[in-house]
């Protein structure tokens, strides 16, 4: 404000002076952060996060919506495949900005690019295997789909390498098909395509570090997390919900389990032997948190599934039968410890038995042991509870057949160094010794398995 007195000449000034008062008032300035999508990404829904210091509300508008209150971080409702544009404005005692910030990008859920992501080196199928080393990727066992890579149909009965790449990631296999990542993230799929997307009737998954969680194929029992069930081909990959903080997904006979970041876990799809650890026999068609908390890894087996907790303890829930579960108990609908041990690193889960790493790189197995399925050189009766497999303490993965029941029995391929050894069923030649069948016992000492040729 300003006082102007008026005076006379001889400087006597007056007693009403006369007071000017007006006010300055500085506009909010938006400031929008890096955070949010830009460009064309595969994500069906966008969070932003922004700024104003002088600010005392925000809001928001989506495309042509209407201008709404909002705080930071503001999320978008799941949106459809084409150009968005959010706009947000800082709002002063209730005057907005007129500059506002806004960010345009694109919706395209048929590109999903993918994030370079670590997965398995190894993969054992109902009828063939496929495995990574040093780059390299190698498969065999049935080709009557093509599901080994080669270009033909026929079978192999030892390791074939595929393609001449060497920058191979990780590799799955399902019924009839084969999918792997390379180093670039690049997805690449072959063999059967009866289902939508390369044939079995178990869907395929793939996702990256941190990121959604998409599924596509047969989805009969719900296994795809949409909302529904339905024998039809999806062959559109499709995200499962909308939360994007996953990092680790396995999909088994008619279910899938996935594991977020804060190690949740979650499960959906058929649920009649207790394999979504749910607590019932019920199914669900999306996302539902299993009884598990503090999970580091999870691997989902033909009707049943294991995981190994952050404190090294493990798990396992939904069909015994075989006592694949690691105890003498029934089938059980919620997570059940196996043992008392808490030094496991990793595990997974097969058709009639399981397989686990310690930290100590020793190979523990149990369940059905038909077939020397488990590698210990005896092929009856079963084994109730976790058996050491050997004397070798340098296991770095493994990987048992969890496919659909009744294609094979229980096998397993499990890597040392970059040495790959197989053991179990045979039928198909899935364990790649060229016809010869185990127990046989290995140079190496007393584990009654084979080691692949060739491999680097």
């Amino acid at each position: 404000s300003v006082i102007v007195k008026a005076t006379d000449a001889a400087g006597n000034a007056t007693t009403s002076p006369a007071t000017i008062t007006w006010s300055y008032w500085i506009p909010p300035e938006t400031t929008l952060d890096s955070s949010g999508p830009s460009g064309t990404v595969s994500q069906t829904t966008g969070t932003f996060t922004f700024t104003s210091p002088a600010a005392t509300g925000f809001e928001c508008k989506l495309d042509t919506g209407a201008w709404t209150t909002c705080s930071s971080p503001y999320t978008t409702p799941v949106l459809a495949n084409g150009s968005h544009t959010v706009s947000i404005r800082a709002v002063k005692n209730g005057v907005p900005d007129a500059t506002v910030a806004t960010r345009t990008w694109t919706v395209d859920t048929s590109a999903v690019p993918l994030q370079p992501v670590t997965g398995s080196t190894l993969a054992a199928g109902p009828l063939h295997a496929c495995a990574v080393a040093t780059g390299k990727m190698y498969c065999w066992g049935d080709n009557g789909a093509g599901q080994l890579g080669d270009g033909t149909s026929s079978p192999r009965t030892t390791p074939l390498q595929t393609g001449a790449a060497t920058d191979w990631a990780s590799v799955s296999v399902g019924l009839s098909h084969t999918c792997a990542l390379r180093n670039s993230g690049a997805l690449y799929c072959w063999g059967g395509n009866g289902y939508g997307q390369l044939g079995s009737q178990d869907p395929t998954y793939y996702f990256g570090s941190s990121s959604p969680v998409w599924c596509w194929g047969s989805n009969g029992s719900g296994e795809l997390g949409n909302g529904s069930f339905s024998y039809s081909a999806v062959t559109v990959p499709t995200q499962v919900g909308t939360n994007t903080n996953w990092v680790d997904v396995d999909g088994g006979y008619g279910f899938t389990c996935a594991l977020n970041a804060s190690g949740a876990m979650y499960c959906w799809g058929d649920g009649s032997a207790g394999q979504l650890g749910v607590g019932s026999t019920a199914g669900f068609f999306g996302p539902m948190t299993a009884a598990a908390t503090n999970v580091a890894s999870i691997s989902v087996g033909s009707e049943y599934a294991c995981a190994a907790k952050k404190n090294g303890s493990l798990w396992c829930w939904g069909q015994n039968t075989t006592f694949q579960g690691g105890n003498s108990v029934t089938d059980r609908t919620i997570p059940s410890q196996v043992g008392i041990e808490t030094d496991w690193k990793s595990v997974d889960a097969g058709i009639i038995h399981t397989c686990a790493i310690k930290t100590n790189g020793a190979l523990w197995c149990w369940g059905d042991q038909t077939n020397n399925a488990l590698g210990n050189g005896i092929s009856t009766a079963m084994q109730m509870t976790p058996l050491q497999i050997g004397i070798s303490t340098d296991w770095s993965a493994v990987s048992c057949n969890n496919g659909s029941p009744g294609f094979s029995g229980g096998y397993c391929i499990g890597m040392r160094n970059t040495a790959v050894y197989s053991w179990g069923d045979n039928g198909a030649s899935q364990c790649g010794t060229n016809g010869m069948v185990t127990p046989v016992v290995a140079p190496a000492g007393t584990d009654y398995m084979l080691q692949l040729t060739p491999f680097p």
